[in-house]
């Protein structure tokens, strides 16, 4: 996992699915479970979500490139390139409106940080279910067995398929965080 150091902070690269990235936008998933994970409290994460280039605008003055990037979600973000980073994703540039998994998007274009506030280990089965809510869980009903069933369809729809489905009850990290409303990093958006 790529991280760097921002003001003595560890940044990490963290994926999310699109549902899940409005969950933390709309402030209904502040948790996340992860099978392996070095993250620590006090470090933060910067979000990968599936994204595209909407348009390149051009050239500044000081030579860096501004282009317009979309997300899934609908949503615009506006990101500067200095001249390598440009020329390291070049490939996504020069193929607008085509959609790319999150985890080969650049940190240039992320829109959302997030601060650790905890981590704890817990075996996945173990969950509370007030935790099922801090996960982000879509539900229709506020049965907490439904509430269940709905997040364990998710994580067995995300892990599975990697061998960590809901029924081996793995060891999973347990991050909560809280968004950094004004956290810049290194990016330009």
């Amino acid at each position: 996992m790529q991280t760097s150091k921002i003001q003595g902070q560890k940044l990490r690269p963290i994926l999310f699915t699109t549902d899940m990235v409005r969950a933390i936008l709309d402030g209904r998933k502040t948790q996340t479970r992860r099978i392996k994970s070095t993250c620590e409290v006090g470090d933060v994460l910067w979000v990968r979500e599936t994204w595209r280039v909407a348009e390149v605008l051009g050239k500044t003055t000081d030579e860096n490139f501004h282009i317009s990037v979309k997300f899934k979600d609908g949503k615009t973000g506006y990101v500067k390139f200095t001249p390598d980073r440009y020329n390291k994703f070049r490939k996504f540039i020069e193929k607008p409106r085509q959609w790319f998994s999150s985890i080969y998007m650049p940190r240039e274009a992320c829109r959302l940080y997030l601060q650790v506030e905890a981590v704890r280990e817990e075996r996945l089965n173990d969950i509370p279910p007030p935790d099922l809510l801090k996960e982000g869980t879509p539900y229709t009903s506020e049965d907490p067995n439904d509430v269940r069933l709905e997040f364990i369809r998710l994580w067995d729809s995300i892990n599975a398929k990697r061998g960590y489905g809901w029924d081996s009850n793995p060891i999973v990290k347990v991050i909560e965080f809280r968004v950094l409303e004004d956290f810049c990093g290194e990016a330009v958006i």
